[in-house]
């Protein structure tokens, strides 16, 4: 089973996101972080993202399964 991450979107929902879909995780301009999802229809001009509550460490952590923490 693929693994899932857990975050509240900025409008307040619980979504769970595969990991094996993920592309690229940043800071945004404003400070929040945006999840960048690795695919997209042909010939889409926009990205598929998520704008997460949680913070970027939170999310590092999470995807990262508390490697830094030694677990």
């Amino acid at each position: 089973m693929a693994k899932f991450i857990e975050v509240t979107a900025r409008d307040g929902i619980h979504r769970l996101i595969n990991t094996n879909i993920i592309e690229e995780v940043r800071i945004n301009w404003d400070g929040g972080v945006v999840i960048y999802l690795a695919f997209n229809c042909p010939h889409a001009i926009e990205q598929d993202y998520i704008s997460a509550k949680e913070s970027y460490s939170e999310v590092k952590k999470m995807l990262l399964g508390g490697v830094e923490d030694g677990k």
